[in-house]
């Protein structure tokens, strides 16, 4: 304020037009800013519509179809925003939209972020940089603040622009300083509460995992104990499961088939009874391929159907769409060898010949009976099943079969690749073992217990576990 004296001697105050030179340029230097943002960020999304809309359907707030509506008209919306906001003329309504936009995206991430979501937070597409945390929460946070801050000192630039007469200060409501304050001390708590609230529910899920595994193993100790060798892998990857067929050689399904009479899941074991059901009921067939079981699920993922090569005719005859997917891949050992189609039909099964599996060193893999005297390394020093890797884009090879299916990269997993967390996926990755929580994979050995293996596992070790027989002595501590 500037104080100016008139001829007839009164004092008025007027209004000093630095501060106000200022106010302009943060707000157009704020609008330009967060208005290039957006128009990224949408243009990133129409880019490729299907990842983000992957990444909607993680957060799992809104049903099928309203996420395909939202990944189409959101990114549409944040380049019209962005447009909008550079434009002087529509910058105050453009920024209202900004901020609200902006604060909608913050409760969507502390809700994630809350739950314990390990999920592409979708700002930019799916990265291992781009993730739901407690920095992209704080950022959208500053955003929606700098945006309503922004939009506050422009409608008051404009009604002080308008009015160019001298007026008298009088305090109303809270200053834009109060504020931010305000909201920051509000962040500082969420910085605070979140990360510990995060780290107990991933403990939680964590340990669902291991007890998922836990009873894998222990069924498949009772299949041991039943059929005197651990679950058979089954004929290949057109092929599932025909209950009549029993466990052994001439069953097609796969070790996840195998286990179900074990895991207390005997009705989805029978969904396909007889080989003319599984030559005739193609209804049967789809049933069994998204029979969804619990104990094959971890917690962390969130995909409960995934889509299946229509090309695949399976028991030679039914195509499928959807298919319930694992979470958990046996041990097919340090032997990389690529899956069998198997017999084309039923009636030329006596007459197919396998490749030879004499150098593969699992416990499960195509047309196998693996028994205990075989594992020479000893049950405790040898894996049984894992966690295992899958993409964070949902575009992955190792997840387009069902988990009923015979021996297919879909349930198998090789420890002659390093593991690691889900990512983007690399060249090795559909064929290694790998999780969604960040401290480590869980793992069952074949004497029924559980361990948690960490990333940075030693290679020569983690290979060694994977094998049943190379005679190498593990560690009690593993």
């Amino acid at each position: 304020m500037a104080e100016i004296r008139r001829f007839d001697g009164r004092i008025m105050k007027t209004i000093d037009s630095t501060p106000l030179i200022a106010t302009k340029w943060f707000v157009c230097l704020t609008a330009f800013g967060l208005g290039i943002i957006l128009m990224f960020s949408g243009a990133q999304h129409l880019k490729n519509p299907f990842l983000f809309l992957g990444s909607i359907v993680r957060y799992k707030l809104l049903p099928h179809w309203a996420a395909s509506i939202t990944a189409v008209l959101l990114p549409s919306l944040e380049i019209a925003i962005g447009v909008l906001m550079i434009n002087k003329a529509t910058r105050p309504n453009a920024l209202l939209l900004a901020a609200g936009l902006f604060l909608c995206f913050f409760f969507v991430q502390s809700y994630a972020l809350t739950v314990g979501l390990e999920i592409s937070c979708g700002c930019f597409g799916p990265s291992l940089d781009n993730q739901v945390s407690l920095t992209s929460v704080l950022t959208v946070l500053t955003f929606s603040v700098l945006a309503f801050a922004a939009c506050g000192l422009n409608c008051k630039g404009t009604k002080d622009d308008s009015k160019q007469r001298t007026r008298t200060t009088e305090r109303l409501g809270v200053t834009l300083i109060e504020l931010i304050v305000v909201i920051s001390v509000i962040a500082i708590l969420l910085a605070l509460s979140l990360p510990a609230v995060q780290w107990s529910r991933d403990s939680a899920r964590r340990m669902t995992c291991q007890n998922n595994l836990r009873q894998l193993a222990m069924a498949a100790n009772n299949h041991l104990a039943s059929q005197r060798h651990f679950p058979a892998g089954g004929w290949g990857y057109q092929w599932m499961g025909v209950a009549e067929l029993g466990h052994g050689l001439k069953q097609p399904g796969g070790w996840c088939y195998n286990l179900l009479p074990y895991v207390e899941a005997s009705t989805e074991f029978n969904l396909v009874g007889t080989i003319a059901q599984a030559e005739q009921d193609g209804q049967a067939i789809a049933r069994l391929a998204s029979a969804y079981v619990d104990v094959f699920r971890c917690p962390s993922r969130t995909i409960r159907m995934v889509p299946v090569d229509t090309g695949i005719l399976f028991y030679g005859l039914h195509s499928i769409d959807v298919a319930a997917p694992t979470d958990y891949a046996v041990n097919a050992g340090t032997y990389f060898y690529d899956t069998p189609p198997g017999p084309s039909r039923f009636a030329v099964a006596n007459q197919y010949q396998f490749p030879p599996n004499t150098p593969l060193n699992g416990v499960s893999h195509y047309f196998s009976e693996v028994r205990e005297r075989d594992i020479t390394d000893g049950l405790s020093n040898t894996f049984f099943a894992g966690e295992k890797w899958t993409s964070i884009s949902l575009s992955g090879r190792e997840h387009n079969q069902p988990l009923f299916s015979g021996d297919c990269m879909d349930i198998k997993r090789f420890t002659q690749f390093a593991p690691r967390p889900d990512a983007i996926e690399l060249y090795d990755s559909p064929f290694s073992f790998g999780s969604s929580h960040k401290s480590g994979l869980n793992f069952a050995f074949c004497d029924g217990s559980t361990q948690t293996i960490s990333y940075m596992v030693d290679e020569i070790l983690f290979s060694n576990l994977g094998n049943r027989r190379d005679g190498n002595s593990v560690s009690a501590d593993r």
